[in-house]
Order: C-alpha cells, then structure tokens, then sequence
C-alpha cells in the first residue's frame, strides 16, 4: 500500500553505479512495478524515499517532514514484531564502505525517526529493510581530474528509505562455477536470465527448449514460476 502513495521511488542502477530518481511517483500499481523490479537482474534495488539532500542532516529534516503523514503509516502495531527493522548502508560509485562507528554516527542521526517505528531491530528476520544511501557516482572523476582533494569529496545525493524490492544476485545465485556439472556451451547467468525475461516466462507458463545443453535457460525460466521441459543428445 506505501507504494500506491506520491511517496518518491529511487530506482538503482547496478550496472551504472547511479540513482535514477523519479520525482514524487504516484504508482497506481504498486505491484506490479515491484514485479518488474523483482524480474530485472540490472535493478539493485527499488527503494520508497522518506527523505533526501545533500547532507545527512538535510535527508533527516526532510524525512521528518513525513514523519507522522506517512512514514509511520507503515508501521501501524507499535511494539509489533511487524514494525522490525533493519538499516543497511551504501555508497554508491565507491567500493569503500562506511565503518561501523561511521554507521553508528548516522543511526544517532536519524534516532527520531528510527525510535519512533516502534519496532526493535533484528537482523535476521527483518519486516523491513531500511537504507541509508550515499551517491558518490562522480568521486573518481572528480578526485582523478583533480577538481576536489578526497578529503573534501563530499556526496552528491543522502537517501534515507526503505527498500521495496530487491531482485535475486542472479550471478551470484546461478553462478557457472558453483553449478555441478559444466558444459561448454553453458549461458552465462545473466544472459539466461535477460532471456528467459524477455520470453515472458512466468507462473501458469510453459517452456520447452529441445536443446536444453545444461539447463541454463531452462533454471531462469524456472525461478522465474514457469514449468519447463527440456531435452538434449546427453
């Protein structure tokens, strides 16, 4: 239902390292987008923004301004197990991670908001997944042309929401090395997956390939609720 609200909605590209922000998206078909989201192995993530700006503080204030409108709106049992949550924390465009005591520094930040979920946290199991984000997508342009020391970089974007969608690491999950027999016209994971996506596959759906080699096709079509059926020489 928080979707179907004009809360604004980040799309996360994996592929560029960027944010791509759609503005205050009023999305009529909250589940079908996060459908889409959750077929798409180039989406990291599809996340509903509560708050954003240049600084920490600025996302915060923001943030607070829909404190009792709308964020709390997701979390109507206060001391529910449903009102749990998590934070995870991302810089965008560098491979450096935040310390857990710059982790720590954020969360004191954001302790308004936070403390009033009335939720505790649990790793774990989770009923929601918050996120703090950072955009440093022009860190190494700036740093290597020598526009900005790197002591001085600061974020071009803070968001602070919670995320919505997340699809599967399909090159993680089907991996070529971790299948347990290899042949050498096996897809690559993600190309199975762009294809076995284009193809529609999906719930109450049937695919047939004839020549299945090592099923590749065959499991993204799988994961993704179709039957299938394949066949090969071996």
């Amino acid at each position: 239902e928080a979707i179907k609200s004009s809360f604004q909605t980040v799309i996360l590209d994996k592929e560029r390292s960027g944010l791509a922000i759609f503005g205050s998206l009023s999305v009529p078909h909250g589940d079908i987008l996060i459908d889409a989201v959750n077929r798409c192995s180039t989406v990291r993530s599809l996340i509903q923004v509560w708050g954003k700006g240049k600084t920490t503080e600025q996302a915060n204030s923001d943030a607070l301004t829909r404190l009792e409108s709308t964020i709390r709106q997701s979390f109507p049992i206060p001391s529910s197990d449903k009102n749990s949550w998590r934070m995870n924390f991302r810089k965008y465009g560098r491979s450096k991670g935040l310390t857990n005591s710059e982790k720590v520094t954020l969360l004191r930040k954001f302790n308004t908001i936070l403390q009033s979920l009335g939720g505790e946290v649990d790793l774990l199991h989770a009923h929601h997944d918050l996120i703090y984000i950072e955009d440093w997508s022009t860190y190494h342009w700036d740093v290597t042309m020598g526009t900005i020391q790197s002591s001085q970089y600061v974020p071009a974007l803070c968001i602070i929401g919670e995320i919505l969608a997340e699809p599967k690491a399909i090159e993680d999950s089907f991996s070529i090395k971790r299948r347990p027999f290899l042949g050498t016209t096996t897809m690559a994971a993600v190309s199975a997956h762009l294809t076995a996506s284009a193809s529609l596959a999906g719930p109450n759906g049937l695919v047939l390939d004839p020549f299945c080699g090592t099923g590749s096709l065959l499991l993204n079509c799988a994961f993704l609720g179709a039957t299938v059926l394949g066949s090969d020489y071996d």
